[in-house]
């Protein structure tokens, strides 16, 4: 009985060990997207325009989103934070197929970690970046197969690195190449790296999803899965900051809260998306990424920045 016990205990240790080692885990430092002058990486200028509608678009969002308009963070409490890997020489190659939308051509080719896992969610989500290929790619509803090892969405993007980021439908975009299906925003802003924030530093514009939107959208976006019709309710592409006068450390911030708060402070947040309940920011999922560190945040972690705070400008996109 000792011998089959330990004999047992060995077997599962073994298989605990293999399913691990079967895991991505991420050590290459994700990759600075796009070039310097794009709009996804200036700072917002000192004598950036006010929207006309600011107020009443804000007094909206306050009404309208939980938690009086907060900007809520998804992620590192929850499964709605979202998988991020690297692809290298190690990676399988695999041709990705959309059940819906269609994709760029990338994904007929499409370097994916092996072990790497979409958001336990119904989006079912991943950014994978492609070093070598020069690329970021954002998966929709994607999944994994494991007994015909296949990958399939239902829709996905493609943005090239070295490019401005902006989708190519835009008359300013300089990139044919940078298309897909999420109406404007790419993985590399859709959410908040890990690697950035441990490094000190949010320095480019992130895209937030608010609970009800108009169905126009303005660049940087190129559409809209919004319904609404009504005047104060924000159009996807809007452009939303936390006021430069507001001193962020008076305020109790966390280390990790302060330096996401100073990035939404100086680059700002473009709204690309419907949430059906808060305003949500989305952080990496350093689980799934199998990163060595992980978020001392919570969902409110920046509710002491009320939705007074925020106005809405008008950055040049071109």
């Amino acid at each position: 009985m000792k011998r089959a016990f330990v004999f047992a205990t060995l077997l599962i240790t073994t298989i605990i060990v293999v399913v691990i080692a079967r895991e991505p885990t991420r050590t290459t430092i994700v990759p600075d997207a796009f070039s310097a002058d794009s709009f996804w990486n200036r700072p917002i200028p000192t004598d950036v325009r006010i929207h006309p509608s600011s107020a009443a678009i804000i007094e909206f969002l306050a009404q309208d989103n939980a938690l009086n308009g907060c900007i809520t963070l998804a992620g590192p409490a929850d499964e709605w934070g979202m998988p991020i890997y690297v692809a290298d020489g190690s990676s399988s190659t695999y041709n990705v197929e959309s059940s819906k939308y269609n994709v760029p051509p990338e994904f007929a080719s499409l370097r994916i970690p092996r072990g790497a896992r979409p958001a336990r969610t119904s989006d079912s989500e991943m950014v994978v970046y492609d070093i070598d290929q020069g690329f970021v790619a954002q998966l929709s509803k994607a999944a994994y197969n494991s007994d015909t090892d296949t990958w399939t969405v239902t829709g996905g993007s493609i943005a090239y690195l070295e490019s401005d980021g902006l989708d190519s439908r835009l008359e300013t975009s300089d990139d044919s190449r940078n298309r897909g299906s999420f109406r404007g925003y790419n993985g590399a802003v859709s959410s908040v790296h890990f690697d950035d924030v441990a490094a000190g530093r949010l320095d480019n514009v992130v895209k937030i999803g608010v609970n009800n939107s108009r169905s126009q959208a303005i660049p940087p976006m190129v559409g809209s899965d919004g319904d609404l019709d009504r005047l104060d309710a924000p159009l996807q592409g809007m452009h939303l900051r936390i006021r430069p006068d507001l001193d962020l450390s008076s305020l109790g911030l966390s280390d990790q809260a302060l330096v996401i708060a100073r990035g939404l402070q100086e680059y700002g947040a473009i709204i690309g998306d419907s949430t059906g309940s808060a305003i949500v920011l989305k952080l990496e999922d350093t689980g799934r990424s199998r990163l060595g560190g992980s978020w001392d945040l919570h969902r409110e972690s920046l509710c002491a920045i009320s939705s007074d705070d925020f106005v809405i400008v008008e950055s040049d996109v071109g």
